[in-house]
Order: structure tokens, then sequence, then C-alpha cells
């Protein structure tokens, strides 16, 4: 699943508008690639087992066009009122 080029510029948007859209923490690259497709951020209650279905945290990935770090932001802190 691909996210339309409209889609990838509001959660580019989104993420300048809180701030967010700083230099890459790694390298000071400040080039950025919006992610196609969501990503969940599972919690866990056990460190040595994992666990399917359980709660999770649907997020926007990034990742540094130069070095290749990544950062998530919860979807629902960049659009609070369309989920």
């Amino acid at each position: 699943m691909a996210f339309t080029q409209e889609k990838r510029e509001r959660i580019a948007e989104a993420i300048r508008s809180k701030g967010a859209l700083k230099e890459c923490e790694r390298c000071g690259n400040r080039n950025f690639t919006v992610l196609d497709g969501y990503f969940r951020q599972e919690a866990q209650d056990d460190i040595h087992n994992v666990t399917l279905g359980g709660p999770s945290i649907p997020t926007y990935g990034i990742v540094c066009n130069n070095c290749g770090n990544m950062s998530f932001f919860a979807v629902k802190a960049l659009f609070p009122n369309e989920f």
C-alpha cells in the first residue's frame, strides 16, 4: 500500500506544524522521506514473549535520506480529529 503524494505532504506538514521536523539526531541531515503505510507500536507486558493482537499505537514513520535513521509519530497526535 502506498500513500499518495498528497497524503505524504499532509503528514510532513503535520509533523512540521508540531515543531517536530528537526535535523536527524544521528547525522544532522535535514532531508527525510515519509514512509509508506502505517506502523504499529505494540504494547507488551512480558519482555520474553510476544503477544499479537494486543494494544498498539498506530504511527507514521519517516526515514533520514542520509543515514536511514527512523522516527515514528502517533497518528492520533498528528491528526486528532480524523481518527
